[in-house]
């Protein structure tokens, strides 16, 4: 159920610009864009107000482990502010190029205001595709700290092509590749990584690592109002530091956990591959609480 209202959204999110272009080339009012949308959500709550659900099984005492080694899980002050800032990163990353990639595209690569905002469908097709493919690679052959490196450095790179070469296909190309490796699933990579690191307060780190990125969405349109000002090629550079800052970071955890799991797995892959069908949406953090 989880996976599939976390895939429906996606599929919204690819509908939706292919929609406002349809209603631009017929030249009607912006708002059926909402009315549609209403309409849906009405239909929903009747189809929900008349389901039936299974009576809930009411709260269950946690059942405590009892270790052998008291530090080896020990809350750490480094890992902690690393993964907490990884996780403002992250959603940096994606919000800047989510909210501002349309833009960028018709006002500094020359597209036109229809292909522009066909550029977040193209972004939306690459994040899917991430999901359906880390999933099975982190189950069978690759480490998600491998993968958390690789993804956020190809990022780095596919922003600072785009800066470099703001032209039409470029801009296209990297749009895919952006919305791979920036928004296909490393918030959730960087998400179970600190939930394993803290096992015994795995609430406690899901609150803190998306609070960090709630603080990014609440930040850094501040910054960005004052950069649109000057350049919307301004904020595309800025989103490239941001993701250098985030290679940087992956890097520091990446060789971190490493270092800390040598002799150990990295713990209930059910679990890890959960979070990859579970695309960041404002009730990721409820889906997530619920799981751990």
């Amino acid at each position: 159920m989880k996976n599939t209202c976390s895939t429906n959204w996606k599929h919204h999110q690819f509908l939706l610009p292919l929609i406002i272009s349809l209603l631009v080339w017929a030249e009607l009012w912006f708002g059926w864009s909402f009315m549609i949308a209403a309409g849906i959500m009405f239909i929903n709550a009747l189809f929900l107000y008349r389901c039936t659900f299974p009576p809930h099984p009411g709260r269950r005492s946690p059942v405590i482990k009892k270790t052998t080694s008291s530090t080896e899980h020990r809350c750490s002050i480094i890992d902690l502010a690393s993964y907490t800032l990884y996780g403002y990163i992250s959603m940096a990353t994606i919000y800047l190029v989510s909210q501002w990639l349309a833009q960028y595209g018709q006002f500094v690569a020359g597209m036109s205001y229809t292909m522009s905002i066909k550029l977040l469908s193209i972004y939306t097709v690459g994040s899917l595709l991430c999901v359906f493919i880390t999933a099975p690679l982190i189950r069978n052959t690759v480490r998600p700290t491998t993968l958390l490196m690789l993804y956020t450095f190809i990022s780095f790179i596919a922003l600072f092509t785009v800066c470099l070469h703001p032209t039409f296909y470029v801009v296209i190309i990297f749009a895919f590749v952006i919305g791979f490796t920036s928004a296909g699933g490393v918030v959730q990579i960087g998400l179970t990584l600190m939930a394993e690191r803290f096992p015994y307060a795995k609430g406690k780190a899901t609150g803190i690592y998306y609070s960090a990125g709630s603080i990014a969405t609440f930040t850094i349109p501040l910054i960005t109002a004052h950069l649109s000002q000057r350049s919307i090629a301004d904020i595309m550079w800025f989103d490239t530091a941001i993701a250098a800052i985030g290679f940087l970071l992956a890097l520091f955890i990446g060789l971190r956990s490493r270092k800390k799991t040598r002799h150990h797995s990295l713990g209930n892959d059910s679990n890890l591959l959960i979070v990859f069908y579970v695309q960041i949406m404002p009730d990721d953090f409820v889906m997530q609480l619920h799981r751990f």
